[in-house]
């Protein structure tokens, strides 16, 4: 906050020519860094192994004579708040409330003394590309390995895997539950275990999931049979993707469903008795009489 690149620049030219800072304040002698672009940036910057302790802090300058009085009223220094709990547990936020200084404000000053040099920023963990896969022909289908949610959209989220084409992850492939918004299972930049469900060679893309205990036994409904190329190394996951489901069979026929797959109709022999003419009419008297060939009729 308050600065940009030109004025970054003035401060690593100013302590290169004028060396070490040795406390805050002295960033108001670089040039174009006024009184208000300090305001601004002091409560983010940091200065290690100073003459102001508090420097080293995420308190703003302009709170550091409250620390100095809390200080006094402890009858100890600065450093030594910063240094030992014990006196920092003795510290009453309301002892120091007045017009212009809030309860609020006081506890995030003492919570502060409690952790004076604490890297505000989470842990960082970087992402486990595997090295084997450096291409998508490199994929196979159920493979397993970490990516990166890149970013999300209300159909998904995309992946980078380590390779130029980046994964999708189909909403129905999120969570074994039903996922009305993506941003409630995954984050931009969360570090995720997916599997590859298919790969489309010809349009470059890559189908991924999290349900990776349900890759081969509960397949996308858009990719239960290819429409396009689809490499995959396991031929058995192909044949189970592309035969019709058994079970769907039998529950149409549970339901009474008439439809059947032409290689389950069964074609039955045509019923004579049905063409033969009925008893009593001219037909079956000549035919009696032998005078009619029912093969010609």
């Amino acid at each position: 906050s308050g600065l940009n690149l030109a004025v970054a620049q003035q401060i690593v030219d100013y302590r290169r020519i004028h060396g070490d800072f040795s406390t805050l304040e002295q960033l108001k002698n670089v040039p174009r860094f006024g009184h208000r672009t300090f305001d601004q940036a002091a409560g983010f910057l940091r200065l290690l192994h100073g003459d102001q302790p508090l420097d080293q802090s995420t308190i703003h300058p302009k709170y550091y004579s409250v620390v100095e009085s809390i200080a006094q009223q402890q009858g100890c220094t600065v450093n030594d708040l910063m240094t030992n709990q014990n006196i920092i547990q003795r510290i009453e936020p309301k002892d120091f409330v007045n017009d212009h200084m809030s309860f609020t404000t006081i506890q995030d000053i003492i919570e502060e003394l409690k952790h004076p040099s604490k890297d505000p920023r989470p842990p960082f963990r970087p992402v486990q590309f595997r090295r084997d896969i450096t291409d998508i022909t490199d994929l196979q289908i159920g493979l397993e390995f970490e990516g990166i949610i890149t970013h999300i959209t209300h159909f998904g989220a995309f992946v980078d895997i380590g390779i130029p084409q980046r994964g999708l992850i189909h909403i129905s492939d999120l969570s074994s539950e039903f996922v009305d918004d993506p941003y409630k299972i995954v984050k931009p930049g969360q570090i995720v275990q997916v599997a590859v469900i298919q790969i489309d060679l010809e349009q470059k893309r890559i189908n991924l999931s999290l349900k990776l205990n349900q890759v081969t036994h509960h397949p996308h409904p858009q990719q239960a049979i290819a429409t396009k190329p689809v490499v995959d190394i396991n031929a058995e996951v192909i044949s189970a993707r592309t035969k019709p489901s058994h079970t769907h069979s039998a529950k149409s026929q549970r339901k009474g469903s008439t439809r059947h797959h032409p290689s389950q109709q069964s074609f039955k022999q045509p019923d004579q008795a049905k063409d033969r003419p009925k008893i009593g009419t001219l037909g079956a008297l000549l035919l009696q009489a032998g005078m009619k060939d029912q093969s010609t009729e």
